[in-house]
């Protein structure tokens, strides 16, 4: 976390900052803007609230997960595999 609120600011001063995640949540809370890949590809490409959909995350990762709104952003939980993924 402290890497990351260190990048953040880095960030708001005008840095360009790249960090590749698999954390969701973190990538949500600390990203201003996500690419999300499947299978080589750009599927999504925009700020956190955009590309973190319940469907997408279906369809990307086989999960079944819930994307909550809270005050420091979102909150990605999932839940449970797809049973057809």
């Amino acid at each position: 976390l402290a890497v990351l609120e260190v990048l953040k600011a880095r960030a708001r001063a005008g840095a360009t900052v790249v960090a590749i995640m698999h954390d969701l949540t973190l990538a949500a809370r600390f990203a201003d803007d996500i690419v999300l890949l499947h299978q080589g590809t750009i599927e999504a490409f925009g700020p956190p609230t955009t590309v973190f959909t319940e469907a997408r995350l279906a369809g990307v990762f086989g999960i079944r997960a819930q994307v909550l709104e809270q005050a420091g952003g979102l909150l990605v939980v999932a839940e449970s595999p797809l049973r057809d993924a």
